[in-house]
C-alpha cells in the first residue's frame, strides 16, 4: 500500500479518481526511472508525486496558480524529504488553462522535441466545453511512444462529461486509440482509461 502525506486548504480536496490513477500506477508499474511525466489539472498531484518519487521527473499543471502554491507545492516538498533538492531539478510546476500552457510547453520549453513520455490526469472531462482544449493539449505534448492514463467518472450529472462521451469524442477525432484499463464499481462507477496514438 503506497502512503502520502499530504494537506488540505479551505475548499481543496483530493478527488477519489486522483486515488485510483495512484493505484493503478503502483499495481500497473508503468512508471520508470528517468520518465518524464506531466500531470494535468493535478490538484494535489498525488499521481504526480507517485511518478516523482519513482524517479520520474514531473511537470504539475493545474489551472489555478493557488492551488499550485498552498497544495501542490507543499504536498510534494512533504512528500519527497529529505531529497528537497531532486524537486528543484526533477519538478516544474505550470499554472494556466489547457490551450495557454500547451502553446508555453510547444513554443517556449520546444517540447515538441522533448515529449512526455506519460500523461496522467483525474476528473478533468466532466466539462465537455473544456475536453478539445484537453485533447489538443495531450496530441501536443506527448512521444510518438508515450501513453496517457486518464482517471474519472463514467458520468458526470448535470455536466454532460464522463468517459463514454469521451471515449467518443477521442475516436471522432481519430488521433489516439483509447480503451478502459480498469473499472471501480464502489461508488459512483469510476474507469481508468489508456490513450496511445494511432499506428
Amino acid at each position: 500500500v503506497f502512503k502520502f502525506h499530504f494537506t488540505f486548504v479551505g475548499g481543496l480536496k483530493v478527488w477519489e479518481c486522483a486515488l485510483d490513477l495512484v493505484e493503478f500506477l503502483s499495481t500497473e508499474n508503468v512508471v520508470e526511472n528517468g520518465m518524464k511525466i506531466l500531470e494535468l489539472g493535478c490538484g494535489a498531484g498525488l499521481p504526480g508525486i507517485f511518478a516523482f518519487l519513482k524517479g520520474a521527473t514531473v511537470h504539475f499543471q493545474d489551472f489555478n496558480y493557488e492551488v499550485l502554491d498552498l497544495l501542490t507545492i507543499p504536498n510534494v516538498l512533504m512528500n519527497s524529504q529529505p531529497v528537497e533538492s531532486m524537486v528543484s531539478t526533477r519538478c516544474r510546476f505550470f499554472a494556466g488553462e489547457w490551450t495557454a500552457v500547451g502553446k508555453f510547453l510547444t513554443e517556449i520549453l520546444d517540447i515538441k522535441n522533448d515529449r512526455y513520455d506519460i500523461i496522467l490526469t483525474s476528473e478533468t472531462i466532466y466539462n465537455i466545453d473544456n475536453q478539445p482544449k484537453l485533447l489538443h493539449l495531450m496530441k501536443s505534448t506527448l512521444k510518438p511512444t508515450g501513453t496517457i492514463y486518464l482517471a474519472a467518472k463514467t458520468h458526470y450529472f448535470g455536466l454532460g462529461g464522463g468517459t463514454r462521451q469521451f471515449e467518443e469524442l477521442v475516436r471522432i477525432d481519430g488521433t489516439f486509440d483509447i480503451k478502459v484499463r480498469q473499472v471501480v464499481s464502489k461508488g459512483l462507477q469510476r474507469e481508468i482509461l489508456q490513450m496511445n496514438f494511432r499506428a
